[in-house]
């Protein structure tokens, strides 16, 4: 069974202060990033949520 999370990723800040959004799934242990083009400022971003 995979499991899929979405991830901002704030270790990579472009010069606006906004960070990329990444999908991540995991199978077998196995983990795979996937950018999915949008950036976000982190104060519209909800940890908990995801959203």
């Amino acid at each position: 069974m995979a499991t899929v999370k979405l991830l901002l990723k704030l270790n990579k800040v472009n010069k606006d202060g906004e960070s990329p959004l990444y999908i991540r799934i995991t199978k077998d242990r196995q983990s795979k990033f996937i950018s999915l083009g949008i950036t976000l400022h982190p104060d519209q971003w909800d940890e908990k949520t995801s959203r």
